[in-house]
């Protein structure tokens, strides 16, 4: 068994000692980097289930009360991480990039559940052979679980809405390391504050979402094209409020 140690801190828990990845693992710096900067943790736990998501989240907590420090504790899912917020500097990632099944649940109520660790290309083709559709952001390698609880604005969203607004349902891993699962009528504020609250909320595993409907006559009426276009401008302001 791989030995993790960390100075001052408490020691890992046997059951997270498989997942745990530290500066000397193989695999650190890929672990410790998103789509934008290269973060330095002190620890990253790649969890694998729920269960040891809630654990990661409970040693966490355990880490900042038994060395009074309050330990950078960031969440990372796809890596896209456009907020940055999903790697840190002398702390600890918890990755759920393992955590990434997608199942239909009703096909013909377009009921689809998604843990958050998928990408939002996965989850399209998949979807694509049923001619189902979540409006979601931009790019393939997106995370469901970032883009999911930040609102979610993508190529979709003028025909089908923000991401957030086709949540039905969520499991979350609040602070005290408890699983909830939520809806309009169970833990209603918790189910509010996760579409749009991002991950200051608690840690969201999986989501059930009400996908739309396309149907294969209509899946190529509306094709997309993808530009770059360059302006050359004197006057930003003026531009900018026309």
């Amino acid at each position: 068994m791989k030995r993790i140690a960390i100075k001052n801190w408490p020691k890992l828990p046997n059951d997270l000692i498989p997942i745990a990845i530290d500066r000397n693992s193989v695999d650190y710096v890929q672990a410790s980097s998103n789509c934008f900067i290269t973060g330095k943790p002190k620890l990253i736990l790649m969890a694998r289930t729920e269960n040891e998501a809630a654990a990661s989240i409970k040693y966490a907590s355990r880490v900042r009360k038994e060395t009074g420090i309050d330990v950078p504790f960031s969440f990372r899912s796809g890596g896209h991480g456009i907020s940055m917020a999903s790697v840190n500097n002398d702390g600890i990632i918890l990755d759920i990039s393992k955590l990434k099944k997608v199942e239909i649940v009703d096909i013909n109520k377009g009921l689809v559940k998604v843990q958050a660790g998928a990408v939002w290309g996965d989850v399209a083709e998949f979807l694509n052979r049923f001619h189902l559709v979540i409006s979601s952001g931009d790019f393939g390698d997106t995370g469901v679980g970032g883009l999911s609880t930040s609102g979610g604005i993508g190529l979709l969203v003028r025909s089908f809405g923000l991401t957030i607004d086709h949540i039905l349902a969520a499991k979350v891993i609040t602070a005290d390391g408890e699983i909830r699962s939520v809806d309009k009528d169970n833990e209603p504020d918790l189910f509010w504050a996760i579409r749009g609250g991002s991950s200051q909320i608690g840690l969201v595993t999986e989501l059930l979402f009400q996908a739309d409907k396309i149907e294969p006559e209509n899946q190529y009426q509306c094709p997309i094209t993808v530009q770059n276009i360059d302006f050359i401008i004197d006057d930003l302001e003026s531009f900018v409020h026309k």
